[in-house]
């Protein structure tokens, strides 16, 4: 049978899944009740190497990252390429555009999270990676890499926020400038 992409209705309800339940301000985050629970278990005396921390940034970001490295493989972004070729109307422009949009936009007028700290540091870091080409990016995805990096360092110079927010956005903005300095 012939290769029949997913209808772009269907991929555009994935891409807000993921806005809403994995990239949102909120996600992951359960009642503070349930925290106490997440700690390692002692069982016998082996335990003194490590504490009873549960990591909770670690255990967020570790999901997200998979999200993301999925997203932005190579293949996965040389699919979206190729299929416009038959029929796929979801561009890989729009879905990156999208992706940026799901990580960055909730934040743009106040505070950013810690959570989300470490999801736009994550993002920024793997585009600039697309963008780079080192890891078999084809030039379609550099380009739209080093574009939303770019709209991200725009968008970066708002100076609302507490001074975590300010300091996190000045870090991204540097990110980003080191990214971009390489690809000139």
């Amino acid at each position: 049978p012939p290769f029949v992409p997913v209808p772009k209705e269907t991929q555009k309800k994935a891409m807000k899944a993921l806005a809403e339940h994995a990239f949102a301000p909120d996600a992951f985050r359960v009642g503070t009740s349930l925290y106490p629970y997440l700690q390692r278990q002692r069982r016998g005396y082996d335990h003194w190497r490590y504490n009873d921390d549960p990591y909770l940034h670690d255990r967020v970001i570790g999901a997200q990252r998979m999200m993301l490295v999925h997203l932005l493989h190579p293949n996965t972004l040389r699919r979206l390429v190729d299929a416009s070729e038959y029929g796929n109307t979801y561009a890989l422009a729009e879905m990156m555009t999208d992706l940026t949009d799901a990580i960055f936009a909730a934040d743009r007028a106040g505070s950013v999270n810690t959570y989300r700290q470490n999801l736009q540091q994550a993002y920024v870091e793997m585009l600039a990676e697309v963008a780079s080409g080192k890891r078999g990016h084809r030039e379609h995805a550099q380009s739209m890499a080093v574009y939303e990096l770019d709209r991200v360092r725009k968008g970066l110079a708002l100076t609302s926020g507490d001074t975590g927010t300010k300091a996190h956005r000045t870090a991204l903005k540097l990110k980003i400038d080191r990214a971009l300095s390489t690809e000139g």
